[in-house]
């Protein structure tokens, strides 16, 4: 059987709450978390896995962080 390809989405440097919002993108899309092994390359997190929950991965990332940015906005006024 062949084995199903996997993807991986790179979370950017910075990004806020990152280890509230990791935890809750490789439990709800049954995603794994990777670091580069090679050490010449730039360090990263991102998770890993099929396609599909991949995409949903970052849809949900995406406005989650638009959340965190309207918050932000709210405390600033």
């Amino acid at each position: 059987m062949a084995e199903k390809k996997e993807y991986d989405l790179r979370i950017p440097p910075g990004t806020p709450n990152l280890e509230e919002l990791l935890s809750e993108v490789i439990k709800k899309f049954d995603l794994k978390v990777i670091a580069p092994k090679d050490l010449d390359e730039p360090y990263y997190l991102a998770v890993r896995g099929d396609l599909e929950s991949v995409q949903a991965a970052k849809e949900y990332i995406r406005k989650r962080l638009e959340e965190t940015v309207a918050e932000m906005e709210k405390k600033r006024y």
